[in-house]
């Protein structure tokens, strides 16, 4: 260790230089691995971005709006709350996490509670003939959050359709 780069310390480390390890400018994974760490907290959601590039598009002219489904789950449990009548009630209640029925949806007038179930479902799909309903009464908080049912990804379903593929495509 040269003085220079300890910055006079350099007598404090010849004293402690058999309890300390380390390696100079960097970690030594080995030793100490920070994204494995269960000490470290962290208090973000890691996100990635994916920028696309298109050759000969003019997206003034032509509308680009798209939805991927990726080949892996997201990592954990996903959350599905289904908003249907009495023709999917119980298909409805085997493969979603929640059911709001059509007859329900009085009920939810209290923002609290609007908000409240928002915050615990990640995705909601509804039936066609009831998404004038589900705008009323949901359209002011789940529209913000992204989670407003879409016909785009499959989230509004015809009163004959199989929600056990929606929800499977979903997780």
């Amino acid at each position: 260790m040269r003085p220079d780069f300890g910055w006079g310390l350099d007598e404090l480390f010849k004293e402690i230089r058999g309890k300390v390890f380390g390696v100079l400018n960097g970690l030594d994974y080995k030793e100490f691995n920070p994204s494995s760490d269960k000490l470290i907290k962290r208090n973000f959601n890691q996100t990635f971005d994916l920028i696309l590039n298109f050759k000969d598009l003019d997206l003034k002219k032509n509308n680009l709006d798209v939805f991927l489904t990726l080949p892996n789950s997201k990592g954990k449990s996903v959350k599905i709350c289904g908003i249907v009548g009495d023709e999917l009630e119980k298909q409805a209640k085997e493969c979603c996490d929640e059911v709001i029925l059509n007859t329900d949806l009085k009920k939810y007038s209290d923002k609290k509670l609007i908000k409240k179930i928002s915050k615990n479902y990640d995705f909601f799909i509804a039936q066609a003939n009831l998404m004038g309903q589900v705008a009323s009464v949901f359209g002011r908080t789940l529209g913000p959050l992204g989670k407003m049912p879409n016909p785009k990804f499959g989230g509004v379903l015809l009163p004959n359709s199989s929600i056990k593929s929606v929800v499977e495509k979903l997780k």
